[in-house]
């Protein structure tokens, strides 16, 4: 899946691994809501979780989540996003699902590492409606 791109324009030349269709340029486009279909498995229809995406405005801490969990959890991983809605409890929420290999307590040192150095920084704002879990491959 992964594979070498060497992209410039018209200065140094940078080697990305991941993913293989994107720029560094076009990646980091705030408005590039197509780059997250190269980064994320979608579970829910892709419109219905582009939508809540974009209403919430979540974009650029999705594209900033693909990186940090890859460097807590290393590229053997699966990302997922799956919306849930629970109308019980009037909540509706975004998941960022985690699949490794790992065993369970592996992947739980390894999501508080993530949140230790990463996500407990992230705005409440947004973790109020953005997780991140972990979930066995």
């Amino acid at each position: 899946m992964s594979s070498e791109n060497a992209v410039g324009r018209g200065k140094e030349m940078t080697t990305l691994t991941f993913p293989e269709a994107l720029t560094e340029n076009e990646l980091f486009m705030p408005d590039n809501v197509s780059s997250l279909f190269q980064l994320y498995s979608f579970i829910n229809p892709e419109a219905e979780i582009i939508s809540f995406i974009i209403e919430h405005e979540l974009l650029a801490v999705l594209l900033e989540a693909f990186w940090q969990i890859r460097r807590v959890f290393g590229n053997d991983i699966v990302l997922e996003l799956e919306l849930h809605h629970d109308h019980e409890e009037d909540f509706e929420g975004l998941f960022i699902i985690i699949k490794n290999k790992l065993s369970p307590e592996d992947s739980l040192n390894l999501l508080d590492r993530l949140d230790e150095e990463w996500w407990l920084y992230v705005d409440d704002d947004i973790s109020n409606i953005l997780e991140i879990m972990v979930r066995p491959r």
